[in-house]
């Protein structure tokens, strides 16, 4: 982003337009940031369920042969207390992925307002050329696209 403070201070791109530019890296690093955590947590809450789903079946439910054995199974402490951390990891996971869905629709909404406005932010044709010039930075960089929705 330093050569375009540069390209600020030499008058080459407005202020304004700079600005954008932060903002719209600053929503695209907050967006793979919180894509990469969902997707972690995510990967960790898949194997406590198969864990849990083996530990339920091979050690607990192996020997309950009528309804009543299977209710027992309810009883145990630890069954429950896993269920529910289950249940909290669920719920946690769901908000993280509405963090994430949010983050990305305002960088994506950002993106297409910055190429809907290409005229207004970049004005005449000289500017043109330093268009071209900042859409392939970012794009090489920092894969924001700018060219196209």
């Amino acid at each position: 982003m330093d050569e375009f403070r540069r390209m600020v201070q030499k008058g080459e791109l407005s202020g304004y337009t700079y600005d954008l530019l932060v903002k719209l890296k600053e929503n695209k690093d907050k967006e793979q940031q919180l894509k990469h955590v969902r997707n972690i947590f995510g990967f960790v809450m898949l194997a406590i369920y198969f864990l849990a789903l083996y530990y339920i079946y091979h050690h607990l439910l192996g020997s309950y042969t009528n309804l009543q054995q299977l209710t027992d199974l309810f009883a145990n402490t630890f069954v429950v207390i896993g269920l529910f951390g289950i249940a909290v990891g669920s719920v946690a996971w769901k908000i993280l992925n509405d963090k994430h869905d949010d983050a990305d629709d305002d960088y994506n909404t950002l993106r297409a307002e910055m190429i809907d406005r290409s005229e207004e932010l970049w004005g005449s044709e000289l500017q043109g050329d330093h268009r071209t010039k900042v859409c392939r930075k970012l794009q090489k960089d920092y894969d924001i696209n700018l060219f196209h929705k």
